[in-house]
């Protein structure tokens, strides 16, 4: 057993506690209590987990009794300070006291420590100082309750060698004292650190403290917080100080950035029994990089506590930290910093000075040598272009795009070198340091050197610092520290070997400065300062400093830091010392430490009798010895360094001396190097991950030919080696999102290592040695366990490793692994018997016949005792992350488990889903070619495709998108996750996608997943798609047993406008399955996670347990995975005609085929197939089994996985062949299952005849019709005959089951597709893929069994009938699918009824399938039955018109067999109504006879309805009628209006509403079919409009003149749908046609008759409902011949006054005028009135001059102002006519989103010909929307202006603004949109002046040279006629055009070629080109976006 232990946590027991035998009581160990009963708190204080234990009393049962605990046996003396015991305690409700007393001489005695009453239910730290410096003493705790109900409880007992300190005061070294962080109220913690923080360029490096990197303090890390976010520290509850005290503490508040607002502290005092807390003491800037000190006076006449309070800026460089909290009576008293004795000088950062470069705009002040190199250095981003050597990115920023300067070291000549210079340095009087970061990796490396050039005299360089040889990957830090009195440069300087490719040296972020280097926890003794070591005055002789080439033989050859004669190191020269001389050197004071590690290398060679190295503690001259060793030879035969560790204790503070002591002869060396202290105690010896170095082991300099390297990430060859570490499982990561506000800077993500031998350099044999540290001997067995990697592509090419131990002289093999071992790491737990010497543990790794031969190590752990019986796990951090919404702690395993268990889902962000809003999500970006980049419209500027996300459907919503890069690299865009979890066995990669291309050549986008060192596996490939909208993708991936990474590699098409998009990935059911208490007897229990496995499923080659026990022991199956060959199924010769062929990775056919195996799901793993390419269609291919023995039980099943994809796939189909010969056919597949992945069957044999399988299959009518099988195995009842196979028979053959029902003749077909199920299926059959359940038909009197309901809904009662599936155990959750019979021919009325019971809680689709094409016809609505609620729903679903032979089919996404949710889908009670065409009509004069000889009344035909059942109705109508439409093209020619509050919109497929709006089109009845509609989402208030008008003007309508259309007005929140009439320009709408609320899911006919008596034009308007669910679309509109175009637009409506004639009005004078002479820029009254309501020029100073802004036509209104907006920077300050008058503007800080206010003039009549708009405008701010002008005449609605975002703060003109000259009135209409992203986006206009509008009244001849229009008014050039421009209003200079060449490209290109010797086409398109902010928006012909 464990040895007990004072600190205790009662996570294992009572540790030393004991109850007290003389109270009344005991108190009881307890977990996952309840306060209300008694039985203690729900959480412990360790964990913070109902799992964690604790100790308590409750006063519910033992009112006012005492209970005690104790320490046992009791503690001795304690030192004159005492010792400080600190505990958690809770107490809740009225739980009583609680006491603590310190038995001294087991007398009580008075307590120390009370507290009494309810605590909230919190745990609260307590400390409590015990003191008895004479006698033993014994800490108790007693709990006293009350007569109330309550509980106490204590947690976490600990003892610190020192006295507390008091109350409040907290240095922070041995935790938080009686401080804690807030369990509510804030959003993440204060976190105790040491050293420096994470993130660079904030935080302080050391403590205030200590003044060094080892001392602690507590800081908020701003990184991965958001703007706002606070956290809480919170005191103890003092008591009342009405006299006042004093808080004061030292805070460091500072960032190098100072952008945007910085992180904020405040101090708040919060009084007990308030709910606030009041601010005393706030800051909120940069107070530089130093500790500041603050003061804080308060008083409080009640109890309080002090909070603590950072509140998180908006640059992730704004960290805030705290130390050295205290509290004092008042604040006038001096306080003083606290520091060690002796003072230390805190290490600061560097100021920067000119010799400072990152190298990211040049090389600064640095200059290449000219005469004395050979090479140069390089400026570079990125990779260096030699393979295996350099950096893959620069140190400062982290990223590829990042620079650094390198040296190439290819293709040079031996020992070329390259020298970079600094500037001259004027010296100064003190020290001087030079930091740098070098990276040195690569085989060939040679040397790296900084010298000191002096610019004077002829003195060479001074070498101050080299490296030499391979360094490995990464940046590493150099530094140099100098004096000297000389002017002098600094030249870095490198070297290389000829042929040496992978040689190159970089450099990055040099700094030098004036002053000391800063310190490091590593003592190396390269500083002058010698790490302030003094030689002791009380030894016999001292310790030498030494550098260079050993005077010697006692010196050591080289040091350990540099590995060369240029390092420092410490030795003792004892050769002329007599026997027993000690030399001894110590260190500075060292301040107390609970625990401390001490490492050193040390040489301590030498025969036994040279000498002895020991380490001390000394305290007041007092020396104990803490580690000693004897001189050796035994190891090596020469001086060798070696590492070693000692944990350090000290009350009080320490000094450490190391004693080098004379023995009594020999010769030997004694040194010691590279000291490092660092807080906590040592590891144990041996033990190493690898993450912070070496830990004492090494690789051996002598003996072989290669090093162990440190690595992270994947190794540099190809084939071999692990992608990740065994620890963390982690490759090296950067991350490339730029930090908050500064684009250049990059942080570096931690990343897992491991050590590995590099095959890529040395020879076949080639071996390493890698040394442990010196074990001491041990007495009993211990246990070394590690992990290893030994996989090679190239099996063969594999090398070996063997593990040994040596004692003395001798070594003993424990351990080898040889050849391939897969590509996993593997587990190996070593026994080491007991060893009577110290001994070392060593690994020789050798090398293979080739470079895939990487051998890689990680996670060394020595035991004590036998070595586990399985393989050591390291337990889950029960608290690896809290949630974000409720605190609560989720265990390390819980984490990215891909199941939610925050209810906010905070443990599984960054697990491979990303919606791409807040970032990257931890994918990173890996560019060839092209690039991912995110964005969204507009952002990077010109991003315009696609327009909206797809998650929030705005403009504003981010994505991920492909784009052109830079640079030389060539391949594809890469998106590459981080390394996820493994997956269960349905797990499906899902996303959205948006691809579109100007041509036919299309992106391409493959989805990828790595695992491992395994070439990349492809699991989705998209080709060939176009499409202008976001598309779902489903990568169908399975069980992953390893970690992976997800990869989205994309392409654009090629010299195409093309756009490829990517936004919400998401993992779906990739959880393992969950463990279940108990399992059903027809089920299989796992054996480790406990999961419940369906028995059909064992041994079926798939691991659905997640932990791979359903496929263990099975050989009795009989299976076969290809993996090896065919095992012994075998070719058929004679009856087929092709073989089958075993193949791995992707066959040779696009789009068909697998993309890998079943079996392990990777490139790697084989399977059979057939090879479609060269076969004819209906050959066929066989495989044949073995003979099996009779069988006719039905229990003998042949299992498979499948894969069928392609449009050319024939037939799969299984026999079983008696030994008659006969071939049975009991399983059958044909024609694609559309998608990538592996489905399963399962046929029963029965035969009482011996019986073979043969699986054949049948190749289709095209080359992409590959099918596989993969993991075909047997059911245990399938036995092999043995011996001769018998002829005769043996029992009878089975009956064959009858085919289903395969087509309805007619929709009066009994019991035929309607179906109440109580006498049969009715023709619907299962059609599931794969694994997942079927449907079946049961009796409701079943349906408890299988969760479905009790009662079917045809009688009510448990004896009906219904089909129902229970959805589960889909491989890749394909659909559980019902289909119908084939149905006859449907009429546009028909509709299906049906009655649903939904237990499931899944959504439930219908579908039509017709000619291979699905489309979705429903889906159910979010209610679902229940248990308590078993609800029987009804749905009517409008089919429409189809052709014969379609089918209708129920789908339901399946889940995972281990889904908890239990339940089913049933459907009942299927009906058809209004699915039979209308009786013929008689065949007389007249009517429309059809091509099949029925008869329709005419006005039926050419109304895109299938009246005469064969669509001869429907032909030929474009030319036959007057106009038509089916918006398939575009929108005809409809216009949106410019005076509703919404637009209606052109969209195929379903509308964003799930429960409203059409889910397919009239026109085509499938999902491409396009309609216009209007969607009720963007709606925020009832009865708003959306209106759109055709431009096209009809006239007079005759009595026969009709318009038809087919209209969808399903959901429950539908408005109404209205059509009008309009027979003047913004004259009265004239209502035709109204429907008003849910007409159902169907699209239903229209029919208007016109009842108007002019021309007139059709407008078409929805009005919306209350709520969302009220879409309303229109489609297939058709005019009937009894209507007439005509070509002129519509007349100005005219106005009457009374008093005057009609369509006249009355001057102010009363003298009436003709309507139209109004507005028209003529004064017609004398008086000038009929133009002063609508002035040609307006400055809104003194009123809105007739422009007025309704609130109905947008959400809010333009307002007339003078002066400044409200809101602050934006908006102008004054107006653009006096600056001191008005204009008018739009408010954006108006409460609402991205709203559009409209500015509308009043109506101009008769305009000139040269009338132009001119005005000014102010757009001013940093979130300006937009502001575009239209011109609404009676031909439609034109955009002539348009500016969007910030315009600077000045107003500017839109100057000549052509308004038309053919118009006969006009309006002019302003709409200013804001922006979503704040409130700094006001608009304003002014001064509109419109000039030279009026219209001459006269028709004056034209000049020479010109031609006069027909109607007399207006001349045109001769050059102007036939030029396809309207110069003529009447279109006559347009008139007469035989004898020219035209083209308006409306047909195509009218004989123009595009030439073949140029590098790329023209292209012909519509509306807006594809590049944002160029390009015209609509053609010149027509003037439209359709032209």
């Amino acid at each position: 057993a464990c040895p007990l232990t004072t600190n205790c946590d009662f996570e294992n027991g009572m540790c030393k506690w004991i109850q007290d035998t003389t109270d009344d009581f005991n108190w009881k160990r307890g977990r996952n209590g309840n306060d209300q009963n008694g039985s203690g708190p729900s959480m412990d204080h360790t964990y913070q987990s109902s799992l964690g234990y604790y100790v308590y009393t409750s006063s519910f049962s033992n009112t006012n009794q005492k209970a005690r605990i104790m320490i046992s046996p009791a503690f001795a003396a304690t030192p004159p300070a005492g010792k400080c015991m600190k505990f958690f305690y809770r107490l809740s409700g009225n739980a009583g006291t609680l006491s603590v007393y310190n038995r001294i001489n087991n007398i009580l005695g008075s307590p120390l420590w009370q507290e009494t009453g309810n605590q909230q239910g919190l745990w609260k730290p307590g400390l409590v100082t015990m003191n008895s410096t004479t006698n033993t003493w014994q800490p108790v705790f007693q709990s006293e309750t009350s007569s109330g109900q309550g509980t106490i409880a204590i947690d976490d007992v600990s003892f610190l060698d020192q006295a507390c300190p008091p109350p409040g005061n907290c240095n922070f070294e041995n935790g938080l004292c009686t401080w804690m962080n807030a369990r509510t109220g804030d959003d993440f913690d204060w976190v105790r650190h040491q050293g420096t923080v994470p993130s660079a360029f904030t935080g302080p490096s050391v403590d205030h403290t200590l003044g060094t990197a080892n001392g602690y303090y507590i800081y908020m890390e701003a990184t991965g917080r958001t703007s706002g976010q606070k956290t809480i520290l919170q005191s103890m509850v003092f008591p009342p100080a009405p006299n006042g005290r004093c808080l004061s503490f030292w805070y460091h508040m500072w960032t190098v950035f100072p952008f945007g607002t910085q992180s904020t502290l405040a101090v708040y005092i919060k009084r007990v029994n308030s709910n606030f807390g009041n601010i005393l003491w706030i800051r909120n800037t940069s107070a530089g990089n130093v500790w500041k000190n603050a003061h804080v006076a308060f008083s409080s006449n009640s109890r309080y506590q002090i909070l603590l309070v950072a509140i998180r800026g908006q640059s992730t460089l704004s960290d805030v930290a705290i130390d050295d909290i205290t509290f004092s009576t008042n604040c006038n008293t001096t306080l003083t910093q606290p520091t060690p004795s002796p003072t230390r000088t805190a290490p600061t950062t560097l100021p920067p000075t000119p010799y400072d470069c990152t190298f990211e705009t040049g090389f600064c002040n640095w200059v290449q040598g000219v005469a004395t190199d050979t090479l140069n250095w390089t400026r570079h981003q990125g990779p260096t272009s030699s393979l295996d050597t350099g950096p893959s990115v620069d140190h400062t920023t982290g990223s590829a795009n990042g620079w650094y300067a390198y040296v190439e070291g290819s293709q040079f000549s031996s020992n070329n070198s390259a020298q970079l210079y600094s500037q001259p340095i004027t010296p100064s009087n003190g020290p001087m340091c030079l930091q740098f970061w070098y990276n040195m990796f690569g085989e060939d490396i040679n040397v790296f050197n900084v010298y000191m050039s002096f610019t004077t005299g002829n003195a060479p360089p001074t070498l101050l610092w080299t490296r030499k040889g391979n360094q490995g990957p990464g940046w590493k830090l150099g530094r140099v520290q100098v004096t000297q009195s000389n002017a002098f440069r600094f030249m870095f300087e490198t070297h290389h070997i000829r042929g040496g490719f992978r040689s190159d040296i970089a450099i990055d972020d040099i700094k030098f400065n004036f002053h000391q280097c800063p310190d490091i926890a590593l003592c190396d003794l390269e500083s002058a300062d010698k790490c302030s070591f003094t030689q002791d005055i009380n030894d016999n002789f001292d310790w030498t400093y030494f550098t260079g080439n050993p005077p010697t033989p006692f010196a050591p050859p080289r040091d350990h830091t540099l590995g060369t004669t240029l390092g420092h190191s410490f030795y003792a020269n004892m050769q002329q010392q007599p026997n027993g001389a000690v030399a001894r050197i110590n260190t500075p004071e060292r301040p107390p430490t609970a625990a401390s590690c001490l490492r050193f290398w040390y040489i301590a060679f030498g025969n036994a009798t040279y000498g002895t190295l020991s380490v001390y503690t000394q305290v007041d001259g007092v020396m104990t010895k803490r580690w000693s060793i004897p001189t050796t030879i035994l190891l090596t035969n020469r001086p060798t360094w070696l590492g070693s560790q000692v944990t350090i204790q000290s009350q009080v503070g320490y000094y450490i001396t190391f004693e080098a002591a004379r023995g009594t002869s020999g010769n030997g060396t004694i040194a010691i190097d590279d000291i490092q202290l660092t807080a906590g105690a040592c590891p144990p010896l041996g033990d190493c991950t690898f993450e912070k170095g070496t830990c004492l082991w090494r690789n051996v300099r002598s003996f072989d030919q290669l090093d162990l390297l440190r690595w992270s990430g994947a190794t540099p060859s190809f084939g071999t080696g692990p992608n990740a570490d065994h620890t963390i499982g982690t490759e090296a990561e950067h991350n490339t999102t730029p930090l908050n506000c500064i684009s250049s800077i990059y942080l570096q993500l931690d990343s897992g290592h491991f050590m590995f031998l590099e095959a890529s350099k040395g020879s076949t044999g080639n071996m390493a040695i890698f040394y442990s540290p010196e074990f001491p001997a041990a007495t009993t067995p211990r246990c070394f366990t590690f992990w290893y990697h030994m996989y090679a592509r190239t099996q063969s090419q594999m090398g070996r490793f063997t593990f040994s131990i040596r004692t003395g002289n001798n070594s003993t093999r424990l351990f080898n692994a040889t050849g391939y071992q897969g590509p996993r790491w593997n587990y190996a737990a070593i026994p080491l018997s007991s060893v009577n010497t110290p001994y070392w543990l060593y690994f020789g790794v050798y090398r293979g016949s080739g470079i895939q031969s990487d051998i890689a190590f990680d996670d060394f752990t020595m035991y004590n005792g036998p070595c586990p019986t399985g393989i050591a796990t390291q337990a889950p951090n029960p608290c690896a992350m809290r949630c974000t919404s409720n605190r609560q702690c989720v265990p390390s395993n819980k984490v990215c488990d891909y199941i939610r268990n925050c209810p906010d889902g905070s443990d599984e962000i960054n697990c491979g889903g990303c919606t791409f809003e807040g970032g990257l999500c931890k994918y990173t970006l890996n560019s060839g070619s092209e690039q991912w980049l995110r964005g969204r419209y507009g952002s990077p500027r010109g991003n315009v495709l696609p327009q909206i996300d797809h998650t929030t459907r705005t403009t504003t919503g981010w994505y991920m998108f492909v784009a052109p890069a830079t640079g030389s690299n060539f391949g594809f865009a890469k998106l590459n996750s981080a390394l996820l979890q493994p997956t269960g066995a349905a797990c499906q990669v899902r996303f959205w996608y948006f691809s579109y291309s100007n041509t036919t050549s299309t992106s391409d986008l493959d989805v990828y997943f790595i695992e491992g060192p395994i070439a990349k596996t492809r699991i989705l490939r998209l080709r060939n798609v176009n499409n202008y909208k976001w598309q779902q993708g489903i990568a169908y991936m399975g069980r992953r047993v390893e970690r992976y990474r997800l990869s989205f590699e994309g392409s654009l098409a090629f010299r195409s406008r093309s756009s490829l998009a990517l936004d919400d990935i998401s993992l779906f059911e990739c959880s393992l399955p969950q463990a279940q208490i108990s399992c059903p007897s027809n089920q299989f229990q796992c054996t480790k996670t406990k999961a419940c496995v369906a028995s059909n499923l064992l041994c079926d080659f798939q691991d659905d347990c997640g932990d791979n026990s359903d496929e263990s022991n099975c050989a009795a199956y009989n299976g076969c995975n290809f993996e090896r060959g065919m095992c012994s199924w075998s070719q058929v010769y004679g009856s087929d005609n092709f073989n089958w062929e075993r193949r791995s990775g992707t066959t040779l056919t696009f789009n068909t085929g697998p993309s890998r195996d079943h079996t392990t799901g990777t490139v790697t793993g084989y399977y059979m197939f057939i090879d479609a390419f060269f076969p004819r269609q209906g050959q066929k291919a066989q495989l044949k089994s073995k003979w099996f023995q009779p069988n006719a039980s039905g229990q003998c099943k042949i299992r498979m996985w499948y894969h069928m994809r392609g449009d050319g796939i024939g037939a799969l189909n299984v026999y079983l062949v008696p030994n008659t010969g006969k071939l049975i056919k009991i399983w059958s597949r044909s024609g694609q299952t559309n998608i990538d992945a592996w489905f399963r069957m399962e046929a029963a044999a029965v035969s009482s005849r011996y019986f073979y399988f043969i699986i054949e299959a049948t190749r289709g009518p095209t080359v992409r019709g590959d099918i596989a099988i993969d993991d075909v195995s047997f059911t245990t009842s399938c036995q092999y005959a043995t011996g001769t196979v018998p002829t005769s028979a043996t029992g009878p053959q089975p009956s064959v089951t009858p085919a289903p029902i395969a087509s309805c003749a007619t929709w009066q077909t009994a019991n035929c597709a309607a179906c109440n199920f109580d006498k049969g299926q009715c023709g619907w059959r299962d059609t599931t893929f794969g694994s997942i359940s079927k449907w079946t038909r049961d009796t409701a009197g079943h349906g408890q069994s299988f969760y479905g309901p009790l009662f079917d809904h045809t009688s009510g009662s448990g004896n009906g009938y219904y089909m129902y599936t229970n959805a589960r155990g889909g491989s890749f959750f394909s659909d559980s699918k019902m289909t119908s019979p084939s149905l006859p021919s449907a009429y546009d009325t028909c509709t299906v009824n049906f009655w649903y019971n939904n237990t499931l809680g899944r959504t439930i689709y219908l579908y039509v399938v017709q000619n291979g094409t699905s489309t979705r016809v429903w889906r159910s609505p979010f209610i679902s039955s229940t248990a308590s609620r078993p609800l029987w729903l009804n749905a009517s679903v409008g089919l429409g018109h189809r052709r014969p032979g379609f089918k209708i089919e129920f789908r339901v996404s399946g889940s995972s067999f281990f889904s908890t949710r239990n339940g089913a889908v049933s459907i009942d009670d299927i009906s058809f109504s209004n699915c039979n065409f209308p009786a013929s009509a008689p065949c007389f004069s007249g009517n429309f006879q059809c091509l099949n000889g029925r008869c329709i009344n005419p006005s039926l035909s050419c109304d895109y309805g299938n009246d005469c059942g064969d669509y001869s109705d429907e032909q030929g109508c474009a030319a036959s009628l007057p106009w038509t439409c089916n918006f398939e093209s575009n929108a005809c020619g409809f216009v949106q209006s410019v005076t509703d509050a919404f637009d209606w919109s052109r969209s195929s497929g379903g509308t964003f509403s799930s429960l409203s709006g059409p889910s397919f089109d009239h026109t085509y009845g499938t999902q491409r079919g396009y309609y216009m509609f209007f969607s009720a989402r963007g709606s925020s208030s009832v009865n708003k409009t959306a209106q759109m008008t055709l431009t096209q003007t009809f006239g007079t309508p005759s009595a026969t003149c009709q318009m038809r259309f087919w209209y969808h007005m399903y959901g429950p929140d539908i408005g109404a749908l209205n059509v009008y009439a309009r027979t003047s320009f913004n004259g009265p709408l004239i209502k035709q046609f109204t429907k008003v609320g849910n007409q159902g899911d169907m699209w239903k006919k229209a029919i208007v008759t016109f009842s108007v008596t002019q021309p007139f034009q059709v407008v078409f308007e929805a009005v919306n409902g209350p709520y969302l669910w009220g879409d309303i679309a229109v489609d297939d509109i058709s005019f009937t011949t009894g209507c007439n175009k005509v070509n002129t637009p519509l007349p100005v409506a005219t106005q009457t006054d009374p008093g005057c004639p009609n369509g006249q009005r009355k001057c102010k004078n009363n003298v009436c005028i003709p309507s139209i002479k109004f507005c028209d820029f003529i004064q017609d009254c004398t008086d000038g009135s009929d133009e002063s309501g609508c002035p040609n020029t307006c400055n809104f100073d003194t009123n809105r001059c007739g422009w007025n802004s309704p609130l109905e036509y947008g959400e809010i209104q333009w307002a007339r102002n003078s002066g400044g907006t409200p809101s602050s920077l934006t908006g102008p300050t004054t107006d653009h006519t006096t600056g001191t008058g008005y204009y008018m503007y739009v408010e954006a800080d108006n409460g609402t989103f991205s709203s559009d206010a409209y500015l509308v003039s009043p109506i101009y009549n008769n305009p000139g010909s040269a009338c132009t708009l001119s005005f000014w405008y102010h757009m001013y701010g940093t979130s300006i929307g937009s502001l575009s002008l239209n011109v609404v005449t009676p031909s439609g609605t034109q955009q002539i202006w348009t500016k969007s975002g910030g315009q600077g703060n000045s107003w500017k003109q839109a100057a000549n603004l052509k308004i038309s000259s053919c118009t006969t009135a006009f309006q002019l209409s302003f709409k200013g949109s804001t922006s979503f992203f704040g409130s700094a986006g006001d608009i304003a206009v002014d001064d509109i002046a419109l000039t030279g509008c009026a219209k001459s009244t006269s028709s004056s001849g034209c000049s020479g040279g010109q031609f006069q229009c027909a109607n007399k008014f207006g001349c045109y050039a001769a050059a102007d006629k036939c030029d396809l421009a309207k110069n003529c209003c009447d279109n006559s200079d347009e008139t007469t055009c035989g004898s020219f060449t035209l083209c308006n490209f409306e047909s195509g290109l009218c004989g123009w070629t595009q030439l073949k010797s140029d590098d790329f086409n023209w292209d012909k398109g519509t509306g807006s080109t594809f590049s944002f902010g160029t390009g015209p928006t609509n053609d010149h012909t027509l003037g439209t976006a359709n032209g």
